[in-house]
């Protein structure tokens, strides 16, 4: 009997990823082999195997988890049944944000000015959705594929919010700023003028009409943007996400309105920011301790300009 009901609760695009997954990896290690032949010492082998690819390794893991959760929940394996994947422990998770400071920003800035202006046959051109795409991750904080699955039906001027009916979190509503809302109606300006036919669904869509493919607007990143900046190297795509958090966090946003801002569902997930905002308290350290030494010094309060 073909079991789907696991479908409900996965993207798409996670459903695509998993399939990748287990052709490419699990298929090979563990295809010809009975779910319940499969002990603890295969699967330890198997994940230390991929010790190169940690990330991999783990994700790997995760699947082979839930393919035997799937399998108890079914009745193919019993009840009782202990997952060999079961105590295998995950690789440490590597920390990689990367925020972009005010000078990066504006380097950032300038050239995705220049990159649209060039012709679209001339080196480093970038097209004119690509980088309207990157400047809303910018600006918003949002996921990759927020802003490419983001259709004109989803984005409410008059209450300055896009209102997403499905994201990594469900349903969310997120709120913008007048900046992102200018942008937007540029894109609008844009979208009025096209010539294809019918108009495009999305905000941001590519030179087809069609949503621009996550891999292509990573690539576009990766090889024409973040390679060709001095000093940006390293810096993912979703980095610019964390920025955006960095960037609130810095301004003096409480944690859980940036949270709210980031959509998350757990204040711990926000949390994980929450050392960006060291400079900021130690900069007010720095300021109490010139005040107390200069009444220390003087008998007088320290007036500042306001």
């Amino acid at each position: 009997m073909r079991r789907s009901g696991w479908r409900l609760s996965l993207k798409p695009h996670t459903i695509k990823d998993y399939r990748h997954m287990a052709r490419r990896y699990l298929v090979p290690a563990f295809g010809l082999i009975r779910l319940d032949a499969i002990d603890t010492v295969d699967v330890t082998r198997f994940h230390a195997s991929l010790v190169e690819t940690p990330s991999t390794a783990n994700a790997n893991l995760q699947l082979m988890s839930s393919i035997y959760s799937r399998a108890i929940a079914w009745g193919v394996l019993d009840r009782h049944f202990t997952p060999p994947s079961r105590g295998v422990p995950r690789f440490p998770r590597r920390r990689r944000e990367r925020f972009l400071g005010p000078r990066e920003r504006a380097k950032l800035e300038r050239f995705l000015d220049k990159a649209v202006e060039r012709k679209p046959n001339e080196r480093g051109h970038l097209s004119w959705h690509a980088v309207a795409a990157i400047r809303l991750l910018s600006m918003t904080g949002m996921r990759r594929d927020e802003i490419l699955d983001l259709t004109w039906d989803m984005v409410d001027t008059r209450h300055r919010c896009f209102r997403l009916p499905d994201s990594k979190t469900g349903q969310k509503v997120v709120p913008v700023s007048e900046d992102a809302l200018a942008l937007v109606r540029e894109c609008r300006k844009v979208w009025e003028a096209c010539k294809h036919k019918p108009k495009p669904r999305y905000v941001v869509y590519s030179r087809v009409g069609k949503r621009i493919f996550s891999s292509s607007l990573t690539r576009t990143w990766c090889e024409r943007v973040r390679d060709r900046i001095p000093g940006f190297e390293g810096i993912r795509l979703h980095d610019l996400r964390h920025s955006a958090a960095s960037d609130a966090l810095m301004a003096g946003v409480p944690l859980a309105v940036v949270g709210k801002i980031l959509g998350h569902r757990r204040p711990e997930t926000t949390a994980r920011y929450a050392h960006i905002a060291d400079p900021v308290v130690n900069d007010a350290v720095e300021s109490m301790s010139r005040a107390i030494r200069h009444s220390a010094r003087t008998g007088r309060r320290l007036k500042t300009k306001l």
